[in-house]
This record gives structure tokens, sequence and C-alpha cells, in this order.
């Protein structure tokens, strides 16, 4: 299949083939490499692929855009080619339209592929012409190859993609002369790349991008202000991560994901890395686990709901308004799962052992028989809180909640051996 350059697409002209046009090439224009794409916004199957794309993947939880700007950028045509076409890789494996019927995973792998060919065609080769959008597409290209198993790919693409942001100065506050919305897309562009970092980083042998003590650009703002287009001074990491921190209002619902991004990133340094270096025992009050717990319990001080109220949540705005808003509690969804992941990785059995190992009998019994039911407990949390959202009409779509299912679903399957 090709992508809808003319005379003839990278793809084929590379291997020599004809190309045939498929209906989707209308959706990406004929202009020259280093212009804008002029998307056709009447074409039914476009409108159809943005509208998907807003329901399930924006705010689920990487939030890359102000959708009403998005929308404006598309219908004036200057959005770039690759990031249109990441946009349709992205959206189109929940997409329902008849025309991608059977065939929606290898026109997804199509549109990813010519994505990526033209971020290093016509951005990464030509000087000067490297931007927020680059870093948008290459994001979310990360995202695409780590959920098709691409590991090693999705983890170079989310180190460039950090690389670039850090090289337009994503890291620091934007220029005040800039507008509201352009300023919150640019921080939730890289708060995006700063989560999947996070995220893609839960294992051995893989070391952070970006450093918690960099980020100088202050969190995302709620939806609302961000829907209006309007200016709002919001807290730093920094800021959020301090007990002495007078919090006047509740961080936004993004903005408590990044929190618990930047504290499950501490967790997953813990548990992959040589945690016996110190002799520090875990329940000495100047341990690693104890300050990560006590990170933990910064994100209930400052959460305004629980569980249930998650839940509550989408139920109350269904029947207010008719529909489910995905895109709002998308977050709030996402933070307390990370928040009962955390949890659940510190006071994973087989952790513990290894921690505990180096000082045999020395182990309080009490804290050993503390520690494994608090992961218990928060393992029987993590999964009733995705099936009850799932359950009431809520999104659960996120590849990385596989992750946090197995590592819940070993801990209780562990439990109810005993």
């Amino acid at each position: 299949m090709c992508s809808g350059e003319r005379p003839i697409c990278s793809h084929c002209r590379r291997n020599k083939h004809s190309c045939i046009y498929e209906p989707y090439s209308v959706t990406i224009s004929d202009n020259p490499p280093n212009t804008a794409t002029e998307p056709t916004c009447e074409n039914p199957v476009l409108d159809s692929i943005i509208e998907t794309y807003f329901l399930h993947v924006h705010n689920q939880p990487y939030s890359n855009f102000q959708e009403n700007s998005f929308r404006q950028e598309i219908q004036n045509g200057t959005l770039p080619r690759c990031l249109i076409l990441a946009i349709l890789a992205s959206a189109v494996r929940f997409s329902t339209h008849e025309f991608y019927a059977g065939r929606a995973l290898q026109t997804s792998e199509v549109y990813a592929r010519e994505a990526w060919l033209s971020v290093l065609t016509d951005h990464l080769t030509i000087e000067d012409n490297m931007g927020v959008h680059v870093v948008q597409t290459v994001n979310m290209l990360a995202v695409i190859d780590y959920t098709a198993g691409r590991v090693n790919s999705g983890w170079l693409k989310i180190g460039l993609a950090a690389r670039i942001s850090q090289g337009l100065g994503l890291m620091s506050e934007p220029d005040a002369w800039l507008p509201a919305a352009e300023q919150e897309e640019r921080r939730r562009a890289f708060w995006s790349v700063y989560l999947l970092d996070k995220l893609i980083s839960c294992g051995r042998s893989r070391p952070l991008v970006i450093l918690d003590q960099d980020c100088q650009i202050q969190l995302p703002c709620d939806e609302t202000t961000i829907r209006l287009g309007e200016m709002k001074k919001t807290y730093t990491l920094h800021q959020l991560l301090n007990w002495n921190t007078e919090i006047a209002e509740s961080p936004s619902p993004f903005a408590l994901v990044i929190l618990l991004a930047s504290i499950f990133g501490r967790c997953t340094r813990y548990v992959y890395a040589n945690r016996h270096t110190d002799g520090i025992p875990p329940w000495d009050t100047e341990s690693e686990y104890i300050a990560i717990s006590s990170s933990l319990q910064l994100f209930e001080s400052y959460a305004t709901s629980e569980n249930a109220s998650v839940v509550d949540n989408l139920r109350n705005s269904a029947e207010a308004t008719g529909t489910l808003n995905q895109q709002e509690l998308g977050h709030q969804t996402s933070a307390h799962t990370l928040f009962h992941l955390c949890h659940c990785l510190l006071n994973h059995p087989f952790v513990l052992k290894i921690c505990l190992q180096p000082f045999g009998s020395k182990v309080p019994h009490s804290f050993v028989t503390r520690a494994l039911q608090n992961g218990v407990d928060h393992a029987t949390h993590l999964v009733r809180l995705l099936r009850d959202v799932s359950e009431a009409g809520g999104l659960v779509e996120s590849s990385f909640y596989a992750y946090c299912v197995a590592i819940a679903g070993v801990i209780l399957s562990i439990a109810s051996q005993e």
C-alpha cells in the first residue's frame, strides 16, 4: 500500500515498485517533502480517524495536543506530513470505519513506516527543520513500536524524541509572548515524552533519558483551561515532590500522572538496580524503600478521588452529558493505576525476598507481613479499578495496562497459593 506521495511514494521508489494509490492516500497532499501537508478535511475517512484519535488515543495517557488548535491546523493545512501519518498510524487500529475492515493493523504499519521515513528525510536531514511537531511524531511512533513488540526500535525513538525536545528547549518554560494554547501544547508535548521515557524504562539496562532535576517547566493544567485556551500558573514537578510546598489547588489529573511517573521511575530503579550497596535495610527510615513510600503518600494527599470516585466520575459524566468524557477520565485512571503499581513493585514477593536476603534473621516479621499484605491489597485495588472502569464504559486500552495487570496478577497468584 502506498502513502499517497506523487508521482511515486518513497517506499516504492526505494523498492522499484509501481505505486498503487489506495483511497486513504487522499489524506496526504501532493506537496514536496519540505512543505506542510494539505489534508482534505472533508474526507470522511480522515474525519473518522481524527475523531477516533481523540477518543481512543489522546490522554490515554499521552497528551500531545491542544485539540482545538490541532483541528484548526488540520483545516489550515499547516501540519507536517509526518505528524498526520503518525496520527493515522496511532488511531487506525481503533477505527471501526468500513474502509479499514480486516486490514487495520497492516495499514497502521504502513502509516508508521512512512511517518518515520518522513521524519528522517524531511526533518532530521534538513538543517533547522525540527519543531514540536517532530517531537510529537517520534513520541507517537515510539508508542506504536513498543506496543507492537519492537522494543529496541521504540527505545531508540523515545531517546531521539527526548533529545530533540531538549534541543528545542521544551524542558524550560516557553516564551511568554506565545499564545496560551501553544505554550500549553509545548508543555504537554514534553511531559508526554517524559512520561513515555519513565514507562518504557521499566526493565533492566533501561536507564532514563530525562532526569527530574532538569525539568524546569510547569506541569500540565486542567482540561477545562486548555480547552478554553487560557493561561494558568501551575506547580513544577519539584514543587509537587516536596512536602513543604503549600498546595492551594489540587493538581490536574495529568499533573498527577506525571508525579506518579516520577515516583514510578524511582521505583523501577530500586527494583531493577543493585539495592544492596548501601547496606540499609528497607525498614530503616533512611532507606530508599521508605523514601518511595513517603512519595506515594504525597499522591494520596493531592488526589481528590479514590478508586470508587473514579468510577463514580465516569457514571456521573455519562448521566450529565449522555456520553463519557474519556479524555478527562483517562488521566484519572492512569494516575490511580500507577499509584497501585508502584506499591505492587515495592512489595512484590520476589523483590522483597531479594532485598531482605542480606539481613537474614534480623528481618522483622512484622515488616514482612505488612509489606506482603500491602502488595496484595494494592494488586487487588489495581485489578478492580481497571475492571470497574471498563464495566462503567471507560477506556482501558493503553498497552501499559497489560504490564500493570501482569504484575498484580503474579502477586495475587502467589497469595492464593498460601
